[in-house]
């Protein structure tokens, strides 16, 4: 939301600014343009343009925060759910969703006409790599080792024989 008017304000001043280097640039037609007629109509305009397309830029990423949020951390998918929170005209979301989309902000997702949702593609589960499930196996007890009664550790065939848990010092 403050994205939202930060980005509204910045682009009623930049609007100001080009409407004052306009103001200047019709005064200096009628009186002549010169070298200090030229630096105030730029002094105004190029830092107005900027602020313009600054606070449409921050509008836009503050709508896109809100929709990412309304679709991925809130699992809203229902369109015309999204456009009840929003509030927006469904064609609207719909618009901006299918923009969303081809952009890349929801990849392999897509908007199915017949239950008016967005449908986004299914998280796989967590899977472990090789490396990683060796070092998970590589914690289980292997012959001649044990687990120690009191930390809880694996200990080495070394530690075993010497009758103490080398991580804590508790005897067996």
């Amino acid at each position: 939301m403050a994205g939202n008017i930060a980005g509204v304000l910045l682009k009623v001043v930049g609007w100001i600014a080009v409407l004052i280097s306009l103001i200047f640039f019709i005064m200096s037609i009628s009186e002549g343009i010169d070298g200090i007629a030229v630096a105030c109509i730029l002094i105004f305009l190029l830092p107005g343009i900027a602020l313009v397309v600054y606070g449409g830029k921050l509008r836009k990423s503050a709508k896109i925060k809100k929709y990412i949020n309304l679709v991925i951390t809130q699992e809203i998918t229902a369109i015309d759910d999204i456009a009840a929170v929003f509030p927006n005209t469904h064609d609207r979301v719909r618009t901006d969703l299918q923009e969303m989309i081809d952009e890349g902000y929801f990849p392999n997702a897509h908007i199915d006409d017949l239950s008016n949702t967005i449908i986004l593609p299914q998280r796989k589960e967590y899977q472990p790599t090789d490396i990683e499930e060796e070092k998970i196996n590589d914690k289980e007890e292997k012959p001649g080792q044990t687990k120690c009664s009191s930390c809880g550790a694996v200990v080495s065939a070394a530690a075993v024989k010497k009758g103490e848990c080398e991580y804590c010092g508790s005897a067996f």
